[in-house]
């Protein structure tokens, strides 16, 4: 009986594990945006991608940080300034992003051609159905006529074509390979010019929402309502309206959309907003997994543990705890107590060293999800993730409550 489960089980990973391999064809066509390139998570995942061939949208929040990456990138990678908790820079991120991809592949023009012996010769009717379109970089589908040698009620083939600035057809390199019609019932024989096909396509093939913040956190009797509302405005307020706003994009492509939550999403060890944050953002990207199921878009959530990036800084952080300190009330430090303080800010000194430097472990969850065709619903990125946060997240509340309070600090009036 055993044997015969771990074998069912073998069997199942392995299958997985061929299914998930399977990638995405194309790639190199395929534009991804993605927040928060400054740094960590959002700057390395940008570089692998671009490595990659993909054209990479990076939005930075400062021109410094854009500089920086486009001089660590080929010429593909295209930046933007954007400040997520601003309604107008969202905005005009998302006019940015819809003429970088609107310049490449926005019309095909699909004709079927019924050709007899001396009836149609050349494609003189064809640019007279081609809509009025400014600018170059189009790119037009449109049939050719088959060799001389050939039956000609049943073959048609299909040539690219790009339109210049003047409106004239200049031939791609590439062509698809000619094909046959499956029966010579399905073409007009009374004229050479069946159906066209006109598709405008405007499409964004991934969304990375990895801007975000940690600070202010601290216990929550340090804190105010606008130290909860700094951090919601960015790391759940900001995926949420960048989200809104390019998601139509992304489901004319049926792309993908990946939000970066973190194991603190999972189970809440530390007040703040931060895990009030990413909690918010598991629930948006599951209701939104739900509801774009239905138009070919795929939603992934990566939930990584701790790594060394801007927002895990423990001299930021140091500051962060001694500000909220100097602020708090005196029934606050009273009861909270100087030893809690030293202690507090002792283990916020040593969260460099127990952050991980290799943030490829997250950025390749990240390009899984938007380069597999079969990506995974959550990616669990570090062993502190998959080995204690995430079964944590699973066990009895008491459970938990009990881990947490064996690793937490006690206030000096503690019961």
């Amino acid at each position: 009986m055993w044997l015969y489960l771990v074998s069912l089980v073998g069997l199942w990973t392995l299958l997985r594990l061929i299914r998930e391999r399977q990638v995405v064809s194309h790639l190199q066509d395929k534009h991804v945006f993605i927040t928060g390139c400054d740094s960590g998570f959002g700057n390395l995942l940008a570089r692998q991608l671009d490595r990659r061939g993909m054209r990479v949208l990076a939005a930075c929040l400062t021109e410094k940080g854009a500089e920086e990456l486009r001089n660590k990138t080929s010429d593909r990678l295209e930046t933007v300034i954007l400040d997520v908790t601003k309604t107008e820079s969202i905005v005009a991120a998302t006019q940015w992003v819809k003429e970088r991809v609107g310049n490449r592949g926005i019309i095909e023009i699909s004709v079927c051609v019924c050709w007899f012996v001396g009836c149609v010769k050349g494609m003189s009717a064809l640019p007279a159905m081609i809509p009025d379109v400014n600018g170059g970089g189009i790119e037009v589908a449109a049939d050719s006529g088959p060799p001389q040698h050939v039956s000609p009620s049943s073959y048609f083939s299909t040539q690219s074509f790009k339109l210049s600035t003047l409106g004239q057809l200049v031939p791609c390199v590439s062509s698809r390979p000619h094909s046959r019609l499956s029966s010579s019932a399905t073409v007009w024989r009374k004229t050479g010019l069946l159906a066209a096909e006109c598709h405008i396509r405007q499409r964004l093939w991934g969304l990375v929402n990895n801007a975000g913040i940690s600070i202010p956190s601290g216990p929550n009797e340090w804190l105010n309502k606008e130290d909860f509302a700094k951090i919601l405005n960015v790391n759940l307020l900001g995926v949420i309206e960048v989200t809104l706003s390019m998601l139509p994009l992304v489901r004319k492509a049926r792309g993908r959309v990946v939000n970066v939550s973190s194991v603190m999403g999972r189970v809440s060890f530390f007040g703040g907003g931060y895990s009030i944050s990413k909690y918010g953002v598991e629930a948006f990207s599951d209701s939104l997994r739900r509801e774009l199921s239905y138009f070919g878009v795929k939603v992934a959530i990566v939930e990584p543990g701790f790594f060394w990036t801007g927002a895990s800084n423990s001299d930021m952080h140091l500051c962060n705890a001694k500000m909220l300190w100097d602020r708090a009330s005196s029934e606050v430090k009273e009861v909270y107590g100087e030893k809690f303080l030293a202690s507090h800010l002792t283990e916020l000194k040593s969260l460099d060293q127990k952050c991980k430097e290799d943030l490829s472990l997250v950025t390749d969850c990240m390009e899984h999800a938007l380069t597999s065709r079969h990506p995974r619903t959550r990616y669990s990125a570090g062993w502190d993730a998959k080995l204690f946060f995430i079964p944590v997240s699973y066990l009895p509340t008491f459970l938990a409550d009990a881990i947490f309070y064996t690793a937490s600090l006690k206030p000096d009036k503690a019961l």
